[in-house]
């Protein structure tokens, strides 16, 4: 597993570089789809597929940082290149924002390159 620095991880996260997530977050997310799926009545293994796909889409990476008494300690984040060019910035990514999904592989394969994400208008809390 590689190893980032918060403040760098921060940083990228910031020029919208890549999205970051912790275990957690990704878990809430991957629940909340499947709850979705189960009470859709569309195609239940192409939603299945595409939320496996979006998971799986993302690296984890040991984040580097300094506890309180300047020891060295670590977390894990998920990361991924940056799917989404928001209209918003912000430092919370998590955020409901607006946007265009970018030009990458897993929106190619998603078939929402330069689709809008999201509402225009919204402010982040």
């Amino acid at each position: 597993m590689e190893t980032i620095h918060r403040s760098e991880l921060y940083r990228l996260v910031k020029l919208n570089e890549i999205e970051a997530f912790t275990p957690e977050q990704l878990k809430i997310f991957a629940e909340e789809n499947l709850k979705d799926i189960e009470i859709s009545k569309g195609n239940r293994d192409d939603l299945m597929k595409s939320v496996v796909d979006e998971i799986k889409s993302f690296v984890p990476f040991k984040v580097a940082d300094a506890d309180a008494e300047g020891h060295l300690v670590y977390s894990t984040m998920m990361i991924r290149k940056a799917q989404i060019d928001w209209d918003l910035p912000g430092d919370d990514i998590s955020k409901s924002r607006s946007g265009t999904y970018l030009n990458t592989a897993e929106n190619r394969k998603a078939a929402r390159v330069g689709q809008q994400y999201g509402e225009k208008g919204l402010k982040a809390d």
